[in-house]
């Protein structure tokens, strides 16, 4: 992996209403991870997050499928509770520590996968 590209990513982790109120987002926010607080679909357009966290609230607006397809490129999550096929089930059972280790390693996951998008559209021009 290229360090120097990671330096200059910031990723964004949109969450829906329902965990607003975490600590996890504190600990988390630092000057390449950006968490923030997504209501609808057209708030998710405005950050175009890397990390999505679906809650009741956002399912409610639209399905799964429906978000993935808006957003192809993005990492979904939720909790064990919402029965959703994501890339990566939070358990409520996890300790604190190993939710901000989950966490940080979704965002990994992303730049690996937004990396290896760019490598295969620079072999495909």
């Amino acid at each position: 992996m290229n360090s120097s590209t990671n330096t200059q990513r910031t990723i964004t982790i949109g969450y829906g209403p329902g965990y607003a109120k975490s600590e996890v987002w504190n600990d988390l926010k630092s000057k390449l991870i950006i968490p923030t607080e997504i209501f609808s679909i057209t708030t998710a357009q405005r950050y175009n997050p890397a990390l999505i966290l679906l809650d009741h609230h956002l399912i409610r607006e639209m399905d799964h499928a429906k978000w993935v397809e808006e957003f192809p490129d993005s990492i979904f999550l939720c909790t064990d509770s919402m029965d959703l096929d994501a890339d990566l089930i939070l358990t409520n059972n996890l300790p604190y520590r190993q939710t901000c280790k989950l966490l940080e390693m979704a965002c990994y996951q992303w730049v690996l996968k937004s990396e290896k998008t760019e490598r295969a559209s620079l072999y495909s021009s």
